[in-house]
């Protein structure tokens, strides 16, 4: 299995000899801390053991009666320029400011003031280390077990861990980035009380003159949040980028042309883990992929989450799975809900690592807990489906309601048709029953249609029909239950639309009937359109985990060809990674419909097995094998719709995602001059002789020779498509005569890209 590599926890900080710290009478030992700077100089800091225990725990006693009750992080402010605003505490912490904490800064600064005062409570989880240009100092009196972080430098590896008891002090100036957990009482300070007042921080120009890199840096953002000119900015920042400092560095790096590739090169070198992010940015905008993975792997072994969700999808649209999964890990482990979701979905298929479905749960529920969309629907997707362990509906629609995606309401829809479904009364049919219940139903149909002047014989018929609706609704709540492929409606319903220019006599719509692999060969002698059921088990259910990795690690950096369908205006053709565009149909809609087909990607022979012929289309020994033609990959997003169309072969087409409606005409349903493969007509706008379905997942329709045919997508869709001969489905004569073609059966005609539609079947939030 691939195991993230998570780095270790900072080292502690080395703590010199301590040194005697003497204020009127009172005498501390303290610890000098100083780092190096860039340009020279040092940051100072100063550690004091049990500076001020005693006073520490009444502290304590006293602010935890002015917090809110919580668990988690908060602050209360207790002071503001001299102003107190909790009566209860002040009597405790006044004195303990002017009598203790501000003679010892003052040793060093005499005429500091407190700006403010509050008590932090930090979470336990490391935060970003950075500095504090605002204030002059800043001193935290811890109040509880706690740490600070101290990094000295751009990379995160040089952190420092440093542990403080209750009483500890800390103090450390404006230019040294820490970052602390646990609670303590924050005491910021300014050079003076007009400071503290007007809110600047007037020491910066000071030291910016006097060549502090440090202070260049905090003055030239300063300069910015004015709104000065930005050529005093970058002249500011320059000057610190030059001394060597990494922060001034990647800002100049953003704010300037090809300048900028320079600084940001110059600081990616010290480790500063956004300047590398960024630089990877720029590479990849250049087509240098390779350069750009070296820095998003520098950056990501600083722990830059960004960096490493980018580092994936870049490592997946170039196959290398197996170090995808593992920088996937250690994003999760950091806390990237995407990548969390990610890991999940991995595990759960199996992809570049061995299955486990108890940590791909574990992983979905991090990032579901974290508020990830698509992983609370897709959570829901699996608990609904039983796709690891048992079914759990009431879980699932906890998920689905948590999730704010439009997938998640409409599977929350599904899983409660399913969950009344289960209370409502069963029926167990065979194969051969449904048949025929279909069949009743497609009838009783066309006789309600021919009856409407007689109400009598109306009404007993609309009877009849109801009858045989709730027998077919029983008996899809036996066959389907809950899943990915479950059907929660035995087929389409049938519709008898208006005539469209061809009157109302010729006969009337009908739906295609549903058959096994064992009724294949039955449906084929009837020349009719049909749907097969488990016609290819390897592409459905929660094989489809599976299928989507396997395509996505061979052909996904591929390049292919699409469109976005307009309403009234031509279609836009363009191109993309076949990894891109399938993120880009998420915004497919009605109006503005992508799709794509090709017949490139399916050749690959690492996915022959999963393309095979759809079981009970393959032939049998007795009546000769039929043949099957290229493979076609259709993907595309809601709104799209194909040209009605007919093939001059028999032709399958399996959904392996999504949803699909289909028209269906028969050969003579459009009258043409010679055999023409489409038409601008539009089958599903009031046809009398339309043939009318829905298609679910793990679906095989099945078009006989020269029926046209039209597709409508309602969601993201991707199917697999292929033109057949089979003896059972020879053309009419008529037919092979308009082909104009002797060999006609070698001809294969590609379907149009499919679009995805959602409807009784939970669909998960996005492709793998």
């Amino acid at each position: 299995m691939a195991t993230s590599q998570v780095p270790a926890a900072p080292a502690l900080l080395e703590l010199g000899d301590p040194v005697p710290l003497r204020v009127d009478s009172d005498v501390w030992e303290g610890h000098d801390l100083s780092f190096q700077k860039p340009g020279g100089g040092v940051r100072r800091a100063l550690v004091v053991p049990g500076f001020a225990q005693a006073q520490a725990e009444s502290l304590h006693e006293a602010i935890e009666e002015c917090l809110p009750p919580s668990t988690g992080a908060g602050d209360l402010e207790l002071m503001q320029c001299g102003e107190y605003s909790q009566a209860a505490v002040e009597g405790l912490l006044k004195p303990w400011l002017e009598r203790q904490l501000l003679p010892l800064i003052r040793r060093q600064l005499p005429s500091v003031a407190v700006s403010s005062c509050s008590v932090r409570r930090l979470p336990s989880a490391e935060a970003e280390c950075c500095a504090d240009h605002g204030h002059l100092c800043t001193a935290l009196l811890c109040l509880g077990a706690g740490g600070v972080l101290i990094q000295a430098a751009a990379a995160r590896r040089s952190r420092r861990r440093l542990e403080l008891r209750p009483g500890d002090l800390f103090l450390h100036h404006f230019d040294l980035a820490v970052a602390y957990n646990g609670r303590y009482l924050v005491v910021k300070l300014k050079d003076s009380l007009l400071s503290c007042l007007t809110n600047t921080a007037p020491w910066h120009d000071q030291l910016a003159q006097e060549g502090d890199a440090d202070a260049q840096l905090a003055l030239a953002l300063q300069l910015e949040q004015r709104d000065a000119k930005p050529q005093e900015v970058i002249r500011w920042l320059r000057k610190s980028a030059e001394q060597g400092h990494a922060e001034a560095q990647a800002c100049l790096g953003l704010r300037l042309g090809e300048e900028g590739l320079r600084w940001l090169h110059d600081a990616a070198l010290q480790g500063h883990r956004a300047a590398q992010r960024q630089l990877a940015v720029c590479l990849l905008k250049s087509g240098a992929s390779g350069e750009a993975q070296k820095w998003l792997r520098r950056a990501g072994e600083e722990d830059d989450l960004e960096a490493i969700e980018l580092l994936v999808v870049c490592l997946v649209r170039a196959g290398s799975m197996q170090e995808a999964l593992c920088w996937c890990l250690r994003g999760a482990e950091l806390g990237s809900a995407d990548l969390q979701h990610r890991a999940g979905l991995h595990l759960l298929a199996g992809e570049g690592c061995v299955k486990d479905q108890a940590a791909a749960l574990s992983w979905l529920r991090r990032a579901a807990e974290q508020g990830h969309a698509a992983a609370q629907n897709n959570l829901g997707v699996i608990l609904a489906a039983g796709l690891a362990g048992p079914v759990d509906l009431p879980a699932a629609q906890h998920h689905f309601a948590a999730s704010t995606s439009d997938l998640a309401r409409r599977n929350a829809a599904v899983a409660a048709s399913s969950a009344s479904g289960s209370e409502a009364q069963r029926l167990e049919l065979s194969a051969a029953q449904r048949q025929t219940l279909q069949l009743l139903r497609a009838e009783v149909c066309e006789l309600e249609a021919d009856v409407q002047q007689e109400e009598d014989v109306k009404k007993e018929v609309q009877k009849l029909a109801a009858l045989l609706q709730q027998l077919d609704s029983a008996a899809s709540t036996a066959a389907s239950g809950t899943g990915t492929n479950g059907k929660h409606e035995s087929g389409a319903s049938v519709s008898r639309p208006s005539g469209h220019g061809r009157g109302d006599s010729g006969p009337k719509s009908a739906t295609p009937k549903r058959v096994s692999e064992a009724g294949a060969t039955s449906a084929l002698h009837r020349g009719e359109p049909f749907l097969l059921l488990d016609g290819m088990p390897w592409l459905s259910g929660q094989q489809v985990l599976e299928f989507m990795p396997r395509l996505m690690g061979a052909c996904g950096k591929d390049v292919v060809s699409y469109e976005i369908q307009g309403q009234s205006v031509q279609s836009v053709q363009s191109t993309a990674p076949l990894a891109h565009y399938i993120q880009q149909i998420q915004r497919s809609e009605p109006g503005s419909a992508y799709f794509m087909m090709t017949d490139r990607l399916l050749q690959r022979p690492e996915l022959e097995d999963l393309v095979a012929m759809p079981r009970g289309l393959s032939g049998d020994p007795e009546r000769g094998a039929r043949l099957s033609g290229r493979r076609w990959l259709s993907i595309g997003g809601e709104g799209a719709k194909t040209l009605l169309k007919r093939d001059p072969g028999a032709s399958w087409h399996m959904l392996v995602l999504g949803r699909a409606r289909w028209a269906l005409l028969p050969p003579a349903g459009i009258a043409t001059e010679g055999f023409q493969g489409s038409s601008e007509d539009d089958a599903f706008a009031g046809w009398q002789e339309v043939w009318l379905a829905t298609q679910e997942m793990g679906e095989v329709m099945v078009v006989p020779p020269g029926w046209w045919y039209q597709v409508l997508l309602e969601d993201r869709v991707l199917s697999i498509t292929a033109q057949f001969l089979a003896p059972e489905q020879l053309p009419r004569p008529e037919a092979q005569a308009e082909s104009g073609k002797a060999g006609w059966q070698r001809r294969w005609v590609h379907l149009s890209a499919l679009r995805c539609g959602s409807g009784s079947v939970l669909h998960f939030g996005r492709l793998p």
